[in-house]
């Protein structure tokens, strides 16, 4: 088993967004298999590079936060699984 590498977390965690659209980021983190930390820090990556979005929404007397894709992490994640069906051929 390999270990993957920081764009292959990162290109993991949009294509997990992509495919299951808005998101917790407990959900997140349990998709793409990763410890807290680590995916902290990839979340905070994705946020700076505008890559994904997040909404805010009141339930119960707390505030939960959404994940998705934004525009731009949309393209990204288009030109990653472009890439990596160039690769397959």
């Amino acid at each position: 088993m390999t270990r993957r590498g920081t764009l292959e977390i990162y290109l993991d965690v949009l294509g997990i967004l992509g495919r299951e659209g808005e998101m917790t980021r407990t959900r997140m983190m349990y998709a793409s298999n990763l410890a807290w930390v680590p995916f902290k820090r990839c979340l905070s990556k994705l946020e700076e590079l505008e890559l994904i979005k997040t909404r805010l929404e009141e339930r119960g007397g707390r505030t939960r936060c959404f994940y998705s894709l934004s525009d731009k992490g949309r393209r990204v994640q288009d030109l990653s699984r472009d890439m990596r069906m160039l690769m397959k051929a």
